[in-house]
């Protein structure tokens, strides 16, 4: 009876003005080629599956959907989603580094000071992630030349030629991130998406 249910109104927007963040960050690593609207509705199918089935498929499945034109191949689509998922980590623990000190200061505080290491953690592995990805990227050639060589003595392995053109394309994908300016960008849209998550997680608490 005491809710405040006005501020469930700005939440719900909210909501979709950061879904729409979303697709732009990932929009801005896969390419102008591919058209946003295909991005925003392929992204949303993505978290959809992410929601029924396990694993974080809706990942693979969004990269499968905004593959399906020919504008961009899967596992190029896929290496973008590796991108945007790292850029997401690291977004995500600044945040959290922000938060900490006033989630520190309460009277529970005990209870989550867990969550520094946790910080430190997350944010660590995100930047050796994205160090492996870009010397993937760099030495792609070396990297398919050693790829080449482990599959040419594994002769029960079936489609072989396949499977390198597959890792050939995720890789080639990766070279975003040797674009400063196409990073910077998806980063720049991954912020605004935590933001307007965060001020909807506000919303929703002065409403309840």
């Amino acid at each position: 009876q005491q809710a405040q249910y006005v501020y469930l109104f700005p939440a719900v927007i909210l909501v979709w003005l950061g879904l729409v963040a979303r697709a732009r960050s990932w929009h801005t690593l896969l390419g102008p080629q591919v058209p946003r609207e295909r991005v925003f509705w392929s992204l949303n199918a993505g978290y959809l599956l992410s929601n029924v089935f396990p694993f974080r498929l809706g990942e693979v499945g969004r990269a499968y959907l905004v593959s399906r034109s020919g504008e961009v191949t899967a596992s190029a689509a896929l290496s973008s989603v590796v991108v945007e998922r790292l850029i997401d980590v690291v977004v995500s623990a600044t945040g959290l580094a922000v938060a900490l000190p006033f989630a520190l200061a309460t009277d529970w505080a005990p209870r989550v000071a867990w969550a520094r290491q946790g910080t430190a953690v997350a944010g660590g592995l995100a930047v050796l992630g994205f160090a492996a990805l870009y010397a993937a990227a760099v030495f792609r050639p070396l990297w398919m030349r050693l790829l080449t060589a482990v599959v040419a003595r594994l002769p029960f392995l079936p489609q072989r030629d396949r499977l390198l053109r597959i890792a050939e394309s995720f890789l080639r994908g990766l070279e975003v991130l040797r674009d400063p300016a196409r990073l910077s960008g998806a980063a720049f849209w991954s912020v605004l998406a935590w933001a307007t998550a965060w001020a909807q997680v506000w919303c929703v608490q002065q409403a309840f």
